[in-house]
């Protein structure tokens, strides 16, 4: 046996070069004959990508296929066996034809196909499917504001985060995507958390946190113009100081202390943030200056406002919220105000000009004054001395000007005032 298996391999040492001449001539002869047996063949493309490229109209009108819309087909060509071998699925285009769309909603478009490929042989070549469902949709593109968002964070003591200068960089954040997730979103805030206690300004990386109407949404499926955001956490020093009123303008006798004690203010303090070391100097915080002479019978029964953020220096923050500040005077339902004439013989002038005569026309001047009826009831005209004083007044020859006078009740601690603006007419010739 061992012999005979022997034999057969020294046969086909000493003829192999007549079996390979064999075994090709009889590859030929197949050829031949299968083509021309089967001269014409089908073959299959499988999974050709379709090209979705929308159409001018879909652009101008921010129209798209809806996301996921990927799709892909099976392409058969018939041809003589020679030439489909030559080609490859590169050489087939497969695309939609999207020309009937004309709005949002579900379409069924044709399938088409192409080859790509310069051919010089016939094939026919065609998809598996002749049309396709597709969802048509509107693309938006919002912009919206990011708001910073600092969460848990610690701050070492006499130190707040001043959230008036809470700032995000950049500022806004365009989204775009399919209508209905662009319409879902309604707020987008960058927010930072850290363990770490605070104690300066610090500028942190944000997380892009999106909310419709309160509701955080997760993972909205909209594009990003941009997804690096920082936030700049303002850390200022704070203190709390109380508010007050000044009253000016008034005579040196006149009884401060009493109109103090019956004036209020809300809030009657203030917390506020500064930047810097400054706030330490800080004891009060003074509203406005009230000149004496604007609080008539009418205004010393109304509240007062005035806004505070304008008063505060410049980079602090008004922590505690409060916009603005009241002042109202308590126990005034006794005051009253009555009218004086004083005649001119009770003016006095000071600091008359030197080249000038000075020339009072004005013979009687009417004055309100304001104060406790049981006080002001008891005066009489020879109480009050008007007082002009030129100091600033540029005189002209020939020519009268009017002149802010100053007004003086005589006595100790006294309890009322002259209200609004008395004024005298005075002309002057030159010496």
């Amino acid at each position: 046996m061992n012999n005979v298996f022997l034999n057969f391999l020294s046969s086909i040492k000493k003829n192999i070069k007549s079996i390979i001449l064999a075994f090709g001539i009889s590859a030929i002869l197949w050829l031949a004959i299968s083509f021309q047996l089967f001269p014409d063949v089908t073959n299959s493309f499988d999974n050709l990508p379709i090209i979705i490229k929308p159409t001018v109209f879909m652009e101008a009108n921010s129209l798209s296929l809806a996301k996921g819309s990927e799709f892909s087909v099976t392409a058969r060509a018939e041809g003589k066996r020679y030439d489909i071998a030559k080609l490859t699925p590169e050489d087939i285009s497969v695309s939609l034809d999207l020309s009937s769309v004309t709005g949002t909603g579900n379409y069924d478009v044709p399938v088409k196909i192409d080859i790509i490929k310069d051919i010089d042989f016939d094939c026919n070549i065609s998809p598996d499917v002749a049309t396709v469902n597709v969802d048509v949709v509107k693309i938006l593109s919002k912009t919206l504001r990011v708001e910073p968002l600092p969460i848990g964070l610690s701050i070492i003591d006499g130190f707040q985060i001043d959230s008036d200068r809470l700032k995000t960089a950049p500022e806004t954040i365009t989204i775009t995507g399919e209508s209905d997730e662009v319409d879902a979103v309604t707020r987008v805030a960058a927010r930072v958390m850290t363990n770490v206690e605070l104690a300066e300004t610090t500028e942190m990386r944000g997380e892009l946190i999106f909310y419709n109407n309160g509701v955080m949404l997760q993972n909205p499926d909209v594009s990003l113009d941009n997804d690096d955001f920082n936030v700049t956490v303002a850390i200022h020093k704070v203190k709390t100081l109380p508010i007050y009123f000044s009253i000016v303008g008034y005579q040196p006798n006149f009884d401060i202390e009493g109109l103090a004690s019956r004036m209020e203010v809300y809030p009657t303090e203030i917390t506020i943030s500064s930047p810097d070391n400054s706030i330490d100097s800080l004891e009060r915080l003074e509203l406005a200056q009230i000149h004496i002479n604007e609080l008539d019978y009418f205004n010393l029964r109304t509240i007062r406002r005035e806004t505070i953020s304008p008063i505060l220096p410049e980079g602090y923050g008004n922590i505690s919220r409060n916009a603005s500040a009241s002042l109202s005077f308590n126990d005034v339902d006794g005051y009253n105000d009555w009218v004086f004439n004083i005649g001119s013989e009770n003016f006095q002038l000071i600091n008359q000009p030197q080249d000038y005569n000075a020339q009072i026309l004005t013979r009687e001047l009417s004055l309100t004054v304001v104060g406790p009826a049981s006080f002001v009831r008891d005066l009489n005209p020879e109480d009050i001395t008007v007082t002009v004083n030129f100091m600033g007044v540029e005189p002209e020859n020939g020519m009268t000007k009017r002149i802010n006078v100053s007004c003086r009740i005589s006595g100790e601690k006294v309890p009322a005032w002259v209200s609004g603006n008395p004024q005298v007419d005075v002309m002057f010739d030159a010496r």
